[in-house]
């Protein structure tokens, strides 16, 4: 792991993405989590760090997945949400996608 760790940027990525990890892990059962992507190579300045974490649950024969993208509510994070909108527009065309918000609240 200390070999990913040689910058300060990397240093920061990976103790928010840990804390991040670490809550999560206080209300969802975490059977084994697994790093990847640009931060597992040499890339001085990855954007940043992937997880497939795999939740303890009973095999039911049904196979699923969520990609979640965690950001702080920044600047910065407002600016991710317009590079996913163009990403989007790029990989499936203007009119054949559509991003939306929801209130957690409705979830319940």
């Amino acid at each position: 792991m200390e070999k990913f760790l040689d910058n300060e940027y990397r240093k920061l990525i990976w103790d928010k993405s840990k804390d991040l990890i670490n809550k999560i892990s206080t209300v969802i059962d975490i059977d084994k989590v697994v790093v990847l992507g640009s931060f597992t190579t040499k890339k001085e300045r990855p954007a940043d760090v992937d997880f497939i974490v795999m939740v303890k649950t009973k095999d039911t024969g049904e196979d699923w997945s969520t990609d979640i993208q965690f950001v702080p509510y920044t600047k910065f994070g407002e600016e991710t949400i317009v590079d996913a909108k163009k990403w989007m527009e790029e990989k499936y065309g203007k009119d054949n996608y559509q991003m939306f918000e929801f209130d957690v609240s409705d979830l319940k």
